[in-house]
């Protein structure tokens, strides 16, 4: 699912800067949509699965990285924005989507840690 999810996410980002009216644009926000829709919970049960048992610690742990992502993605793309315009910002963050894909297998093989 969380392949899925970056897939859709990166499609989208990169074909937004492409759009230029609402019927070009309308198709990019849907993608959007869905694949945020998918990111979240998916990722909030990863967590979740990894600290069974700590669900307080596990929901905790994904919005912290949630929160500071939203900060900090969007103060360092600024500077992206900055040098290589709208075009870029979007190509770089679609990048960044896409780097989760590579990670995936890495999670696939880790075990739930179990609460002491």
């Amino acid at each position: 699912m969380l392949v899925t999810a970056a897939l859709l996410l990166a499609v989208e980002l990169l074909w937004l800067p492409l759009g230029d009216t609402f019927a070009t644009l309308a198709p990019a926000t849907l993608l959007i949509a869905v694949g945020c829709g998918l990111f979240h919970p998916t990722l909030i049960a990863l967590h979740a699965m990894l600290l069974p048992g700590e669900p307080g610690r596990a929901t905790s742990t994904f919005y912290i990285g949630f929160d500071l992502g939203i900060g900090a993605g969007s103060w360092l793309l600024s500077v992206v924005l900055d040098y290589a315009g709208f075009h870029g910002l979007y190509v770089t963050a679609a990048l960044v989507v896409l780097g989760i894909v590579g990670l995936v297998p890495g999670l696939a093989g880790r075990q739930p840690s179990m609460p002491s």
